[in-house]
């Protein structure tokens, strides 16, 4: 999809806008009208959950991805067997020259920080993977203060089931057949575990070392403890 297109659809919409990007905020366009949600998580997790997508991708998704009006610099590699190779690659080379790893994609360590410096902002509101997993109803109630959202007491709980990682699996089709154009299995690979601590059947010492370095060249101690926890950190990012 073009940017012109993705433009049309947007301002097709009715409702409410929300818009979900996978842009560091410095990518972003600010307004101070609008409210920004980011969702950290702990980047040995979203090694695992990306493992299991970039495996997946069809033939028809890595051509995507290395064609359009955005195509990358350096081309989109079928990724190795072993996902602890692939693990050293994303630790230790970036894509871009701001980043010091991330690669084939961007560093996730760059993107959490770009927000983090920001977390001062009204109208910019930190979630956590871990806390939506411990609490979720909780936390759907926090972001909908957060947004200005007055949801009546008594849909709560069905909101709160919608939301659920099973229900989300269970009504995998709702995404649409396209799923199964970029990921082989579609919608049910892509929503694939949902659970933490995959992680350490499969990274080594030598592996977390790697992990360890990134962590200090882009993060600051206080970010690095949130991202591994979440609110059981004792961080909070205001």
């Amino acid at each position: 999809m073009t940017k012109a297109e993705m433009q049309a659809v947007v301002e097709s919409v009715e409702h409410r806008r929300f818009l979900k990007s996978h842009l560091a905020f410095d990518g972003l366009p600010y307004w101070k009208s609008a409210k920004y949600i980011y969702v950290g998580r702990d980047t040995r997790d979203v090694f695992m959950s990306m493992w299991n997508h970039v495996r997946a991708y069809t033939p028809l998704a890595r051509e995507m991805l290395n064609s359009g009006e955005n195509a990358p610099a350096q081309p989109f590699l079928d990724p190795p067997e072993d996902v602890r190779e692939f693990w050293r690659l994303w630790m230790t080379r970036a894509t871009y020259p701001w980043e010091s790893d991330g690669f084939p994609y961007w560093s996730h360590h760059h993107h959490a920080r770009t927000y983090w410096d920001f977390r001062h902002l009204p109208n910019l509101l930190f979630v956590h993977f871990n806390d939506l997993k411990a609490d979720l109803e909780g936390e759907m109630r926090r972001i909908a203060r957060f947004l200005e959202i007055r949801v009546p007491e008594e849909k709560w709980p069905t909101l709160a089931d919608a939301a659920t990682f099973a229900s989300m699996k269970r009504d995998a089709a709702v995404l649409g057949p396209e799923m199964g154009m970029i990921f082989e299995g579609g919608a049910d690979r892509f929503l694939f575990k949902g659970t933490n601590d995959r992680w350490r059947d499969v990274l080594k010492a030598e592996d977390l070392a790697l992990y360890e370095a990134a962590a200090a060249r882009s993060l600051t101690p206080e970010l690095k403890r949130w991202l591994e926890g979440g609110a059981s950190s004792g961080v909070v990012p205001k």
